[in-house]
């Protein structure tokens, strides 16, 4: 995670290319993510943990919500 300020947190991803583009912190043979910003942004994460997928909702504007609505300070 990367923390943005004291409510803020963003994923934080590198490319794991082998055609010299990749990050510095890349290494060979291991799986590859690539999310940016915008596939992000007022969309919520949604984890699968049964079936092991990563998936994203909707826009969250569609659900009348916003991110600033959510309480995780509960959340366990």
């Amino acid at each position: 995670m990367v923390f943005l300020d004291g409510w803020v947190a963003c994923v934080g991803v590198v490319e794991m290319g082998r055609d010299g583009t990749a990050s510095p912190a890349a290494e060979d043979d291991q799986p590859a993510v690539v999310l940016g910003g915008m596939q992000l942004e007022n969309r919520l994460l949604v984890f699968d943990l049964d079936k092991g997928v990563l998936g994203f909702s909707d826009l969250i504007w569609y659900m009348e919500t916003s991110c600033s609505a959510f309480n995780l300070a509960g959340a366990s």
